[in-house]
């Protein structure tokens, strides 16, 4: 075997970026071990020589790590690239993640840059070059330049897959499953597939967990 943890490790889901995080409060709602996060190789060794107070799978080489409180990145030499300076984060994805202040979401890139203010109250990681953020009570998408491109006028929303999102919207709420939008924000499908036929149709999204759906 050649990763065998110890009796009191609680390993993450899976590895991500060649690492595996162990001891943390992601997959399992409360941090594990007395907070000693570590980030472990497929072989069993220890890919970054420090033990953090709680950790999230890694990403496009960075791995989210808190220490004080507070929520930053390192890269996988252990090296800290953006400051833990965040009450919550999420992971890295198409070189730009969500983090959290006390103003509510927003997104910076890999320089620790503001990509979109801290103004949404939730959000998706990005996909398909836009991620779903929620501002009020309703939800719209905005781009890479922290553009609102497709304006908050949804109940419920998921990320993009194969240049559509699925939605649910005064338009659709009458309607099993809701409807599909393209990324000009027009409905592209009214759906009124049984729940086996839209998974198929969008499952990178229908098969997420909770997490990856907002508004509900």
């Amino acid at each position: 075997m050649a990763f065998q943890p110890g009796p009191n490790v609680t390993l993450g889901a899976m590895f991500n970026d060649g690492m595996l995080v162990t001891n943390a409060s992601e997959g399992h709602g409360i941090n594990c071990n007395n907070g000693k996060t570590q980030y472990w190789k497929p072989n069993g060794e220890l890919a970054i020589d420090t033990t953090f107070s709680d950790g999230k799978s890694s990403s496009e080489g960075l791995c989210a790590i808190k220490q004080n409180g507070k929520w930053g990145f390192v890269n996988h030499k252990g090296k800290v690239v953006i400051d833990c300076k965040y009450s919550n984060v999420k992971p890295f994805s198409q070189g730009i993640a969500a983090v959290r202040n006390a103003n509510g979401w927003g997104f910076i890139n890999k320089s620790g840059a503001l990509v979109a203010e801290h103004i949404y109250s939730d959000c998706l990681p990005f996909k398909e070059g836009l991620a779903a953020v929620k501002l009020g009570e309703k939800v719209g998408y905005i781009d890479t330049n922290g553009i609102l491109t497709i304006p908050a006028v949804f109940t419920q929303a998921r990320s993009f897959s194969y240049g559509v999102a699925r939605v649910i919207s005064p338009q659709t709420e009458q309607l099993q499953g809701g409807g599909y939008i393209d990324k000009s924000g027009s409905h592209a499908l009214i759906s009124t597939l049984s729940k086996r036929n839209m998974a198929l149709l969008n499952c990178h999204t229908i098969s997420s967990t909770l997490s990856n759906q907002m508004g509900k």
